[in-house]
């Protein structure tokens, strides 16, 4: 049985395509691990890391604590079920489970009762002796599971391995693999871009897209709370409905009111929802308002609140029907799923009523959620670089000099910034001496199968935070003490673009350098290999040259270069901060490596050097 660990994994291909970004998880043992997200997206490119078949540009991969990035595969102690079942054709289903273990010279005895055993766990017992051909897609399929299991690796990788069965073998080897991981109590790693397999397998589940994991949870957290509006339409079908609204404040109540070209709609908002805000801000500002179909049903022309819409398309499904429905006198689209036993025709008017305890909000720029958030809070805080503090609800995070040292130079003042926590990082007791400790009042308690999710106030504040514990008896009003350790606190700009709190510490990107006048009357600025020409307005003479790190800017066209005003050169590391990337490069010249603040699609895994444009209106010179 193993464990697995990201810790900061890179896949980037030639060109600097990414494929993989920054990914850190981990993986515990016996653990059911589903990735999914559409098709792009890095999951199997990260389960071929794992394998060993896919080389790690950079970070650390760990199996059991122990690094494996250089571990050939046959030393990894994993098996893969692949897409395709990859059986030899000739060979009977007893030898091709068996082929694996006969080149690692394992004891015919001992392969004899490994396969009886894997072939009675799978029902392949009475197919031992035909050959792939006279089997059915599912039966090859378990016959690659078999040739899996009978190696009793600590991992098992499957990579879709049921995409090329048909719609009911699917449900059924869906439970069937379910059922192996129970019996085998070891550690599967699952890639699907069905959200279905996703939901009905997993006790974990990683959302993934365009190689940057979206959000870690169990599949009914996903479900009920997702972090962001990706993960919120990703998963459920038919997919959430999204609108463009308003969130107001009338009189006691709290409104979404939905635009949609000359049209508009209120939908009421719930108390707890507008509690459970990130911040009171986004009152009277426009936000993303989204319900599930699930969550809006049908109900009589007079009850309260009942919505008239209009039927335009219906699908039938059997137990269910799906009516695209457009709410009466407006623009307004809305998916509604109905009773399949319900008769319901195109063109009928019917009224429904939404379930405000189950509106989603999500902020209009970032898209992330910004209400009743379960996988992490976002909590408004304040940063005051000069005296090292970070404070909110009363409380003041201690910065050391290091941490300090790693703050992005446009944060190094008094700043409002946000705190993020995982929901899964509270603690009843004190873990270490610096534990963070919250004074907090349980307002909420939602139980689920495998935990408690608590909808806590801290004191002296009318917002909420939400906090997991493994599944327990909790009282709405008992009064309790939080500890978080401080490593499961980061730091973010109030936009939630980016980390505001480095992986390196920041240094100076300064040099010495000679100005010089040429011909024209412009200034040569000239250090190490480089020069740079512009009007500036310097005497000629030596100075200290500090450019800051936001002055470069990565070109990749020819035609967008200043030849005059450019610097190439290859970076050698880099640390994504979520909508920028700082890359990192040695230059001679300088005393220490120099940091560069780029988009979030540059990296530093580029084969050739990279061309910087420099604003020299943001260099500063000193006159030695």
């Amino acid at each position: 049985m193993a464990s697995l660990k990201f810790e900061h994994i890179y896949k980037v291909y030639e060109g600097g395509v990414k494929a993989v970004s920054d990914l850190n998880l981990e993986i515990k043992d016996n653990e059911f691990v589903v990735f999914v997200g559409p098709s792009g997206c890095g999951k199997s490119t990260t389960l071929r890391m794992i394998a060993g078949l896919e080389e790690i540009t950079s970070g650390n991969l760990y199996i059991d604590d122990k690094i494996v990035n250089d571990v050939s595969p046959k030393d990894r102690d994993i098996t893969m079920v692949f897409q395709n079942y990859a059986l030899y054709q000739h060979m009977t289903v007893y030898d091709n489970i068996a082929f694996g273990l006969k080149m690692a010279k394992v004891p015919k005895d001992e392969i004899k009762k490994r396969i009886e055993n894997a072939a009675e766990i799978l029902g392949l017992t009475p197919y031992l002796s035909r050959k792939p051909k006279a089997l059915s897609g599912g039966q090859r399929q378990r016959v690659a599971l078999g040739r899996s299991i009978v190696r009793e690796p600590k991992v098992f990788l499957l990579d879709e391995p049921l995409s090329n069965l048909d719609a009911k073998l699917r449900v059924s080897m869906r439970s069937e693999i379910t059922k192996l991981h129970r019996r085998l109590k070891t550690t599967f790693v699952y890639v699907t871009h069905d959200q279905t397999e996703a939901m009905t397998m997993g006790t974990i589940i990683v959302v993934m897209r365009n190689g940057v994991v979206q959000q870690v949870d169990t599949p009914s957290n996903l479900y009920d709370h997702p972090a962001n509006v990706f993960v919120a339409s990703f998963l459920g079908s038919p997919q959430m409905n999204l609108f463009n609204a308003k969130l107001l404040k009338e009189g006691n109540k709290y409104v979404g009111v939905i635009n949609k070209n000359d049209s508009t709609f209120k939908v009421h908002i719930h108390d707890n929802t507008i509690h459970q805000l990130i911040s009171y801000s986004y009152i009277g500002k426009d936000i993303i308002l989204g319900i599930r179909p699930e969550e809006i049903f049908e109900v009589n022309e007079d009850d309260e609140d009942a919505v008239p819409v209009i039927v335009d398309v219906i699908e039938k499904l059997g137990s269910e029907i799906i009516c695209y429905t457009q709410i009466e006198n407006t623009d307004i689209p809305l998916v509604v799923k109905l009773d399949g036993r319900k008769e319901v025709k195109e063109g009928d008017k019917i009224f429904v009523q939404f379930h405000t305890r189950h509106v989603h909000l999500f902020d209009k720029d970032n898209e992330r959620r910004i209400s009743g958030i379960s996988s992490e809070n976002y909590i408004k805080s304040k940063i005051d670089y000069d005296k090292g503090v970070v404070s909110f609800a009363n409380v003041d995070i201690k910065l050391n000099e290091e941490d300090k040292n790693k703050v992005l130079p446009e944060f190094r003042g008094s700043h409002d910034i946000l705190i993020k926590i995982p929901t899964n990082a509270f603690k009843l007791e004190k873990g270490k001496d610096d534990d963070l400790v919250l004074d907090a009042k349980i307002e909420i308690v939602e139980q689920s199968k495998e935990q408690s999710l608590l909808y806590v106030s801290l004191m002296h504040k009318k917002s909420y935070i939400a906090v997991k514990f493994n599944k327990g008896e909790y009282k709405e009003g008992e009064k309790i003490k939080l500890y978080i350790p401080l490593e499961n606190i980061t730091l973010y700009d109030e936009n939630l673009k980016n980390r505001i709190v480095s992986r390196f510490e920041f240094i100076s990107n300064t040099t010495k350098c000679l100005v010089k006048k040429n011909k024209k009357g412009l200034n040569e600025i000239i250090f190490g290999n480089f020069k740079l020409i512009g009007d500036l307005s310097l005497n000629e003479g030596e100075y200290n040259l500090f450019i800051p790190y936001d002055a470069f800017t990565p070109v990749n066209k020819r035609k967008e270069i200043n030849k005059h005003q450019c610097m190439k050169f290859k970076c050698v590391n880099e640390d994504s901060l979520g909508d920028n990337t700082l890359l990192y490069a040695n230059l001679d010249c300088f005393e220490d490596y120099i940091c560069i603040k780029a988009g979030k699609d540059d990296t530093c895994f580029k084969r050739n050097k990279q061309t910087f444009n420099i604003d020299l209106n943001k260099i500063i010179f000193t006159k030695i």
